[in-house]
């Protein structure tokens, strides 16, 4: 189903951003925000908190009309929101950008399954789902690998602006691929 096929290689694409996260937010609370090992797991926190947050909220949407949509509005955002940390040396503000993205990405996993559960089939779910999700979380380890290097060859401000395109871009595509601007298939 085109829709599902958009959705994965957006998440795909966004879980590739995230492993490029993975490998700049410690660079950035060493060598920009002056921090420990404690600001780097209360940073963690502060971004599962605003997972949670946005998913709570995600789980009071009725439908699916719209979804699709919702869900690029939201990957963009989560990709806008790491840029003002790549421009200072505030923890606030690297904080407030860290829950900002788990805030606006925690959405997009509750609606996507909502979707994915109108369009497979019953008996299709387990086998679907299961394939669907080794496809999106490979973008992770994959976003990792290549984040590590980047990093080592361009200054962190540039890891974490290059995440923000390869999260927002997709999304943008995404959302103007026919198939999640239907909200009578979607």
């Amino acid at each position: 189903h085109p829709t599902i096929v958009v959705l994965t290689v957006m998440f795909a694409v966004f879980n590739i951003g995230t492993g490029w996260f993975s490998v700049w937010l410690p660079m950035l609370v060493t060598h920009t925000v002056a921090g420990s090992a404690t600001v780097y797991g209360s940073l963690l926190a502060v971004n599962g908190i605003g997972q949670t947050a946005g998913a709570l909220a995600a789980g009071m949407v009725r439908g699916t009309a719209g979804l699709g949509l919702a869900i690029a509005a939201a990957q963009t955002l989560a990709g806008l929101v790491p840029l003002p940390p790549a421009a200072t040396t505030s923890l606030a503000v690297a904080g407030a950008g860290i829950m900002l993205f788990g805030l606006f990405s925690g959405p997009m996993t509750v609606w996507a399954q909502t979707i994915r559960m109108r369009i497979v089939a019953a008996q299709w779910r387990g086998r679907a789902f299961a394939t669907l999700r080794m496809i999106m979380q490979s973008g992770r380890p994959v976003g990792g690998a290549i984040g590590g290097e980047a990093l080592a060859v361009v200054s962190l401000g540039a890891c974490i602006v290059a995440t923000g395109v390869i999260i927002a871009v997709p999304a943008i595509l995404g959302a103007l691929h026919p198939a999640l601007r239907r909200p009578d298939e979607v």
